[in-house]
């Protein structure tokens, strides 16, 4: 597959409308960007929670990547590998899976060369995985900690509170990292973007305002950013960070702004429906649907070597998803 030009687009997607819920791969036609198939993960392909003898209850799948025929998927608290048998029907074979006790609600990953990096949003921190060794290593943050904070949701009963995000401590939200060719880690949180190089960490952008979502570094060392506070893409010069470009995806009140992933020098960058969540407030009449049946999202394709020139759009409805359903991650198979 590494040698061939990748026709099919896959996103991840997860539910907005419930506290838990499961998460879906959607696949889309490259060329025309409409959907070709969908695939729910399996309640076996999250990690168990050996405390409860079943599969964790937070079933979100954010951040995907890929290298030759493997597609890698952070589920929340692991990362699966996947070999991927036909792209277009979604049929994976899973492989092995990666994970750290401070693996706690993962976004973006990244990999490259023998490593594969993943974004501890629920840790501040990012987690590297050797893919010969499979050993881990965990650069912090935040809260250097070796608590084990998988399952927060089992930690939130036993705290008594109802939010499994109440129990974590999280300042920065780390939601995304990208791999320089040397090997140093580039992160990308809500308000910064950082580098974690041999001497610290460096802030390579700080803006006024700004919630910045995911980051794609390319090969050039030019790394895009999806800002959900104006609806943009921002193109950002690693080697000269005053050379800035931002191009318009969507109305900010209307499409949150997301993810972003890059194919043969397109970026397809992601936007969720604008509405409010109930993850943090759940619903507890269960008889009363949290939102109606058939989410939507967007794609953007923005050719990369004309920047600001978006050379397709398109609305996605998919019938088997939640309204509000939140797409995240998006790579080319």
């Amino acid at each position: 597959m590494a040698s061939q030009s990748k026709e099919t687009i896959v996103v991840s997607m997860l539910p907005r409308g419930e506290a838990y819920g499961g998460s879906l791969l959607i696949a889309l036609d490259r060329e025309s960007l409409e959907l070709i198939a969908v695939r729910e993960f399996t309640a076996d392909e999250y990690l168990e929670d050996p405390v409860l003898g079943e599969p964790g209850k937070i079933r979100h799948a954010r951040g995907l990547a890929t290298l030759g025929d493997k597609l890698y998927v952070a589920l929340f608290n692991q990362v699966c590998e996947y070999t991927v048998v036909d792209p277009r029907e979604l049929d994976l074979r899973l492989e092995r899976t990666f994970t750290d006790p401070r693996a706690c609600d993962l976004h973006g990953i990244s990999v490259s060369g023998s490593s594969l990096a993943a974004a501890s949003t629920g840790t501040d921190s990012v987690i590297t995985w050797d893919l010969e060794s499979e050993e881990a290593s965990v650069t912090s943050l935040g809260i250097k900690s070796e608590e084990d904070v998988r399952f927060p949701d089992r930690l939130a009963r036993d705290a008594e509170v109802e939010d499994w995000r109440d129990v974590l401590e999280v300042d920065r939200h780390v939601n995304g990292v990208s791999i320089r060719p040397d090997g140093t880690p580039i992160v990308c949180s809500l308000s910064e973007v950082l580098e974690l190089g041999a001497g610290g960490v460096r802030s390579l952008h700080l803006p006024e305002e700004g919630r910045m979502h995911d980051g794609y570094l390319s090969p050039s060392e030019t790394l895009l950013l999806t800002d959900a506070s104006c609806g943009t893409l921002l193109s950002l010069d690693l080697n000269n960070c005053e050379d800035r470009r931002s191009t318009p995806i969507a109305k900010p009140e209307e499409w949150f702004v997301r993810g972003i992933g890059v194919v043969d020098k397109t970026a397809y960058v992601l936007s969720s429906e604008a509405i409010p969540s109930r993850q943090r407030n759940p619903m507890h009449d269960l008889s009363a649907a949290p939102e109606a049946v058939g989410g939507s999202f967007r794609v953007a394709a923005v050719n990369l070597d004309h920047f600001g020139a978006t050379i397709d759009e398109e609305l996605v409805r998919v019938p088997e998803a939640p309204r509000g359903a939140v797409v995240y991650g998006v790579a080319g198979l």
